[in-house]
């Protein structure tokens, strides 16, 4: 087996776009091709993250709750999470077409609007997961506040300033 090129951070994400393209455009949604299409569109989210360091999410997050703020440059009971999930983009914007195709220039657009990511806690996480908003937005979701989820449950967050930026050694 020939071993692979590397491919900068914009190629690689053109590229996994195209591979989903692909398997809309050209096999039935089933089981497999929603697994395999839901695989490379997390991974083309994850790098089109603008502060994307590798496959290591504590450091792809833009945002962080107050209560991991203290868990930011230390490990810590924390978890990283897209603010809107990624099975948000594939249900409302790729599979509730009646035909799920979607060529490669607009699920490059798509993965970068459904880029962004946040550090909670494993308590906000639990609360996430009670209300059932871990996978979905609330049924009130205006389709613009990215924020909704974490509101409907009082999670405060705020961006990440570069003072916050220097992350530990895993």
């Amino acid at each position: 087996m020939k071993k692979s090129t590397p491919v900068n951070n914009s190629q690689g994400i053109r590229n996994l776009c195209e591979v989903a393209s692909l398997i809309l455009k050209s096999m039935p949604v089933n089981a497999a091709t929603t697994f395999a299409v839901r695989t490379v569109i997390r991974e083309a989210v994850n790098k089109s993250s603008p502060s994307y360091k590798g496959n290591n999410n504590k450091r792809n997050v833009q945002f962080v709750s107050d209560a991991a703020r203290p868990f930011l440059t230390s490990q810590g009971p924390t978890v990283s999470e897209h603010i809107i999930p990624i099975s948000v983009l594939l249900n409302s914007k790729i599979y509730a077409r009646a035909e799920p195709t979607i060529d490669t220039e607009g699920l490059i657009q798509l993965v970068a609007q459904y880029s962004t990511m946040a550090l909670i806690t494993n308590e906000e996480d639990a609360r996430l997961r009670q209300a059932k908003l871990q996978s979905s937005m609330p049924e009130d979701w205006d389709g613009v506040d990215m924020f909704a989820r974490y509101k409907a449950i009082g999670i405060v967050v705020s961006p990440i300033v570069a003072k916050d930026a220097t992350y530990p050694e895993d």
